[in-house]
């Protein structure tokens, strides 16, 4: 027995309206976890971040940096996330000015496809102009 139109044009109307109504719910930049992955950094893409870095807090090049703790990288669709916590390296001597720019560090950058890394935030947030969940959960990071 097939079903009347009146039935299936139901249906059809209640699944369009469960999509929409998903796609409201969901934050803009989410990506499903399928379109992120988890990157290794490599030295051009550390170089990169540490550049930012230095960009941000106005730190000459002189200056080493290190990592404190585990440094994530990866994408999500064509936008690419970093999240890696730097500080000036041990013995390094800063001016005043430039220990007051380490005050207001980001842990979390973004770019797109071919730009410059932008800083997005202090800790790692989740969400929309954030890490996009999917990413925070690969890379096991509480948000």
């Amino acid at each position: 027995m097939r079903p009347s139109r009146s039935v299936s044009s139901l249906v059809c109307l209640g699944l369009a309206l469960g999509c929409l109504a998903l796609s409201a719910v969901a934050p803009a930049g989410a990506r499903p976890a399928r379109d992120c992955r988890s990157l290794r950094l490599t030295r051009t893409v550390r170089g990169q971040l540490d550049a930012a870095y230095r960009r941000a807090t106005h730190l000459p090049a002189s200056v080493r940096l290190s990592s404190i703790g585990r440094a994530y990288y990866g994408r999500c669709g064509s936008t690419y996330y970093a999240y890696d916590r730097l500080q000036p390296a041990r013995g390094q001597r800063l001016t005043g000015q430039e220990k007051v720019g380490q005050q207001d560090q980001s842990y979390v950058d973004r770019r797109s496809r071919r730009g410059r890394w932008v800083e997005l935030g202090l800790a790692p947030r989740c969400g929309p102009g954030y890490i996009p969940p999917a990413l925070a959960r690969i890379w096991h990071l509480r948000c």
